[in-house]
């Protein structure tokens, strides 16, 4: 879309009450240089520049978005936490075969559907806030292939969908069902209850020294490497949380399968806890994902928290 088009459906999407925010290709418009060396949260921004850090930085206000789009936006990001929106993004027929199954159970409403911008799938709008999650299992999970694992993604708080402008069902918005919060929370307990594999008797039984068996210095530079992957990662894109919980089980893999413990220190754990606390990770949110990889790798919890993901 044209600088023109893409203001002109921003200040009528912002119109209806939504949040709206520019999009370069399929991310937001990047932050100011001020705020990508700062690397601060988003949620604590306070730059005079509009567009900083994505969906918090968007705006409902028709007047401010149209006297400060910027000239580079080729697409209209919608926040839809801000915007009391929970979008369904489906993709393909496994995804849509997963949304057929709970609209026959009433789960899934009638309401907004809009065609995806690449053709292969649509948005379900409706009215209300959930967590956002995807319901994409990796390859290697128990629950892979299963109905469980479907092309989908939920956008609410703390996320964005782009408005592709085009129609599929017009209807008006419905409201969120409390039936779908309780779907993806039994949706949860299953993938964490199938990922809890049996702990293999080797793996509880440290090495005999006691200590990392790796090299000196190898067990800092992979958690100097972590916490440069946590700093990197964008928050304006949502899923911070399942990021810095593959950038901590890579850590735990690595010694889990040689030393068969919990080689990392305080002072390293405490490292790598800041990293993901400039992103908006709540400390109980950085330990319960520590212990999951934790159990995961087939060792004993740091901080006896309940697993959940």
């Amino acid at each position: 879309m044209t600088e023109e088009m893409t203001t002109e459906v921003a200040v009528g999407l912002a119109a209806r009450g939504w949040a709206v925010m520019p999009l370069s290709g399929k991310g937001p418009v990047r932050s100011c240089r001020a705020c990508r060396q700062d690397q601060h949260h988003g949620a604590v921004c306070r730059c005079p520049q509009q567009w900083c850090h994505g969906f918090y930085g968007s705006s409902a206000n028709p007047s401010v978005v149209e006297a400060q789009w910027p000239h580079d936006a080729d697409g209209v990001g919608i926040a839809t936490g801000k915007s009391n929106l929970v979008v369904v993004d489906v993709d393909g027929p496994t995804g849509h075969e997963w949304v057929t199954r709970l609209a026959h159970r009433q789960v899934l409403t009638p309401t907004l559907m809009m065609r995806s911008a690449s053709g292969g799938g649509y948005h379900l709008y409706y009215e209300g806030t959930l967590r956002s999650r995807q319901l994409r299992v990796t390859p290697t999970h128990p629950l892979s292939g299963s109905r469980d694992d479907a092309p989908i993604d939920i956008k609410s708080v703390g996320s964005y969908v782009r408005w592709t402008g085009i129609v599929a069902v017009d209807r008006p918005i419905a409201s969120v069902s409390t039936a779908l919060a309780d779907e993806l929370d039994s949706r949860q307990r299953r993938l964490d209850s199938a990922g809890r594999r049996p702990v293999p008797t080797f793996q509880l039984r440290p090495n005999e020294s006691g200590r990392c068996v790796h090299a000196p210095g190898y067990l800092d530079r992979g958690v100097q490497m972590a916490v440069e992957t946590i700093a990197r990662i964008n928050p304006s894109g949502g899923g911070v949380h399942a990021q810095v919980y593959g950038a901590l089980r890579g850590i735990i893999r690595r010694h889990a399968e040689t030393c068969g413990r919990d080689c990392v220190t305080r002072q390293q754990l405490d490292a790598l806890s800041e990293a993901a606390g400039r992103l908006g990770e709540r400390p109980v949110d950085f330990q319960r994902a520590w212990d999951n990889a934790l159990t995961e790798s087939g060792l004993p919890s740091r901080f006896a928290t309940r697993t959940s993901r």
